[in-house]
Parts: C-alpha cells; sequence; structure tokens
C-alpha cells in the first residue's frame, strides 16, 4: 500500500479488509482500564509522575470527548512534557466526523462525561496477587460481548481502541502464559524490557507458590452455561498444579517465599528466567473446555481487565460488523484470548502506528503472525517532520501508539480518502489548538 500505510502479514487479507471499509462508517469506542502494576516503578510513563498514572485514562476520555479535560487540568503528558497519543487520535477523529463512544472496563477513576459503565472492578498488580478472579474474568467477556453486539450495528467497522498505563507488561504476561514468547513494545524509547520480564517472571513464580490452594476455581463449562467448579486439569494448570501428563510446572514447590527476590525471595527465584518459569498451555490431547478453562485462569492470574472485555467485544461484533482492533501488544493479547472463545477473523485486522511495527526492540509483526491470521495495517502519520517537538518525539519513540492513535488515523484516511500530509498537517493544528504560544 502506499501513502503512510503498509500491511503487515497476508497481504490479501489486509488489502480485502482494507477495500471492504474505505469510504464506510466508522465507530471509535475507547475502553479506560486500569491494572495496578503500572505502580511498580520504572515500568510505564503513561502520566507526569505515579500519582498521576490512575487519571490518565479518564483524563484520555474527557479529552477526546470535550476537547480539554475535567479530572486533571492540561491533558495527560509524559514526566518531562510529552502529550498523550490522544492527540492523534483526537485530531483524527475531527478531522473525519468520525464518532466514538467511551467504554469503563475497570478503570480506577470514572471520567466526569457520559460512558458506558460495566461494573468490572481495575486489575491487581500481578507481582503481588491476581489481576482477577476467573468469575471477573467471565464477566468482562460477557460484557464485553453484549456491548460488541449492541456497537457494531452501528457501523460498517467498529475501531476498538484502550487506555492502560503498563498494559504492555500485562498483555506481555498473558501472551507467554499462553504459550507466546512475545516482546512488546513500550510508551518509552528505551524500551525497560528486562523490568518487564522480571514483573512477569515474579507473577508466574507467585502462581507457582499458591498452586495447590487454587486447584479449585470457577470457570464456565455447565449445560445451563452457568459456571462450574474444575477440580484440576486446565485450570490447576494455570496455578502451578500438575498438567495433564503429569509433569509439574516450575515453581511449584518452591518455598512460600515473598514474590519479590530481593525482599526474601529463594535464590532460585532469583536466578529463574522468565522462560523457566512460564506455565505450559494444556498440550494437543486437551479438550476445547480445558483450553478454554486455561485461557481464563491465565487472563485472570496476570492480565487486566481490558484484555477479557475486548476480546468479549471482538467475539460478538466480529459476527456482523469489520472490526479494527487500534493498538499494538496489547491487541495481541486480545487476539490470543479471544481465540479461546472465537471470533470471525475473516473481519478483523489491527490497525497501529509504524513506530509500534517498526519498533526494532519489538517484533510486532512476528507476534501477531503467531497468535493469529489477523492482518496488521500500520500507518506512518508523518511526525517526524513536525514543527512540535512534543509531536516529532513520536517519530522518536515516546508513546508509539495509544488511545487507538493509529487505527482513528488509518480509519480517517480511509473514510475522507485523506493522504498523510493532510492528515499529519491535522495532527499539527490539533497540538497548537492545545498548547497555544506554549507549543513546541
Amino acid at each position: 500500500m502506499d501513502d503512510g500505510l503498509r500491511i503487515h502479514g497476508s497481504e490479501r487479507r489486509g488489502a480485502d479488509f482494507v477495500d471492504s471499509v474505505a469510504s464506510g462508517r466508522f465507530l471509535f469506542s475507547m475502553v479506560m482500564s486500569y491494572t495496578s502494576t503500572c505502580e511498580v516503578p520504572g515500568l510505564t510513563i503513561a502520566g507526569a509522575d505515579a500519582a498521576s498514572f490512575k487519571f490518565t485514562p479518564p483524563a484520555d476520555a474527557e479529552y477526546l470527548h470535550y476537547g480539554y479535560c475535567r479530572t486533571i487540568k492540561g491533558i495527560p503528558v509524559t514526566p518531562d512534557g510529552k502529550p498523550t497519543p490522544a492527540v492523534l487520535t483526537k485530531a483524527a477523529l475531527e478531522h473525519a466526523s468520525i464518532p466514538h463512544v467511551t467504554i469503563n472496563a475497570g478503570s480506577r477513576v470514572s471520567p466526569r462525561l457520559p460512558y458506558v459503565a460495566t461494573g468490572l472492578g481495575y486489575g491487581g498488580n500481578i507481582r503481588t496477587r491476581d489481576a482477577m478472579s476467573v468469575q471477573d474474568v467471565l464477566h468482562a467477556v460477557d460484557y464485553g460481548r453484549i456491548v460488541g453486539r449492541s456497537l457494531a450495528p452501528l457501523a460498517d467497522c467498529l475501531v476498538i481502541g484502550e487506555s492502560i498505563p503498563a498494559g504492555t507488561t500485562t498483555a506481555m504476561a498473558v501472551l507467554y502464559g499462553l504459550g507466546h514468547r512475545a516482546r512488546v513494545s513500550s510508551s518509552m524509547p528505551s524500551n525497560p524490557i528486562s523490568l518487564k520480564r522480571r514483573v512477569v517472571r515474579d507473577a508466574f513464580l507467585r502462581l507457582g507458590r499458591e498452586g495447590a490452594g487454587r486447584a479449585r476455581q470457577h470457570v464456565p463449562g455447565g449445560k445451563d452455561g452457568r459456571a462450574k467448579d474444575v477440580p484440576d486439569g486446565a485450570a490447576g494448570n494455570a496455578a502451578g498444579t500438575a498438567p495433564g501428563d503429569g509433569r509439574r510446572l516450575p515453581g511449584r514447590d518452591r518455598p512460600s517465599a515473598d514474590a519479590h527476590p530481593e525482599r526474601g525471595g529463594s535464590t532460585s527465584d532469583a536466578q529463574a528466567t522468565l522462560d523457566d518459569v512460564a506455565p505450559k498451555p494444556p498440550g494437543p490431547g486437551s479438550s476445547e473446555a480445558e483450553r478454554q478453562h486455561y485461557v481464563y485462569r491465565i487472563t485472570a492470574a496476570v492480565g487486566d481487565p481490558m484484555i477479557p472485555f475486548v476480546a468479549g467485544m471482538l467475539s460478538s461484533a466480529s459476527v456482523s460488523s469489520k472490526v479494527m482492533l487500534a493498538g499494538g501488544t496489547q491487541m495481541a493479547a486480545v487476539l490470543a484470548v479471544a481465540s479461546g472463545i472465537g471470533y470471525d477473523d475473516s473481519n478483523v485486522a489491527v490497525g497501529t502506528t509504524s513506530y509500534v511495527a517498526e519498533d526494532k526492540n519489538a517484533d510486532f509483526a512476528g507476534l501477531l503472525s503467531d497468535v493469529s491470521d489477523v492482518p496488521a495495517i500500520a500507518v506512518d502519520p508523518g511526525l517526524d517532520a513536525s514543527q512540535h517537538a512534543g509531536l516529532r518525539a513520536f517519530a522518536e519513540g515516546y508513546a508509539k501508539e495509544g488511545v487507538g492513535a493509529g487505527g482513528c488515523i488509518i480509519s480517517a484516511m480511509l473514510k475522507t480518502n485523506a493522504g498523510r500530509a493532510e492528515m499529519a498537517r491535522a495532527i499539527d493544528a490539533e497540538y497548537s489548538k492545545m498548547f497555544g504560544s506554549r507549543a513546541a
């Protein structure tokens, strides 16, 4: 493709998706969520400081809705003042007159605007506790299905984006737990990948220590569609108990020490690598129910509320509409979870920025192909030539993606037949409007 758009994965499927939605009706759904994992120092810069992280998702939503924020002054910025990628999203939505809806799927702080409420709580810090209960995951999937089924008829293409600080870390944990060795992107130009790997490793070590007490989990599978208890098998496997082939997961028999090696964990814990302790998914001989139960348990243990909720949206919306997952690593995790509950992959594409797709510290195209056959469409917003340093920072590796920025730019281009240069001017204009004489 030309004019800043490039397809990763199946060229034919990607081109077919583009052709099917060009000049059509788009609807953007912005899903807010939160994981306390973001409070691990050094993991994210999705806010001016750690105390502000919980305000970033609602502030992003308010900015898209009002053009300004009500829960904070100004708009979300990094510690050194670089703006939220919502600036790119806002410019694209405004330029193409694309409507949007805000969904609260586990945000720690509610936005001061009309939104779809799900009642989901925010996710725990996976280093020290489960993100959610399995029942929470089931609720998230079910609520997502309801919302996806309701929104899909309103557009030819439902675009789904997210705002969740440290979401790449929980996405990495879910992907590893489901058997995908993920190299993930970051909101920072210097990706703290070693810290992310340590956090995910500690989460899996914790699962190994807690294993025996988690053998009975509420998972779906009853004839009436309600959850039922499964005493062993996949749910126990994810918790560190014996898999069906009789082997034990690494970490199951480790001493019950704190999840942080630096605060009293064993020497073997400190030396263990992520690959050593990552759980093993059910093998080829397992049943579909066991595989699905395992997906739910892993998502509950090391994920965040956004992942199962958007997986549920994808599952129902893709039946009747085209769906563009607007994001990077987090959307790969959504696809991995959705593979366990079912979706129509012929109606789905991922939309992201070239800053994610071409990140040399990650391998987005390789990860996506490992997870599914869904094509990715990447856009180069041309911000390296922006007159504003705050926008050039995106091309230099800051933020790269978020709040559905890449997918919304792609949608605006496809709806209006706008070129990359036109979109870059629209983004520059939005930035100037926000920062006025302070724009640099």
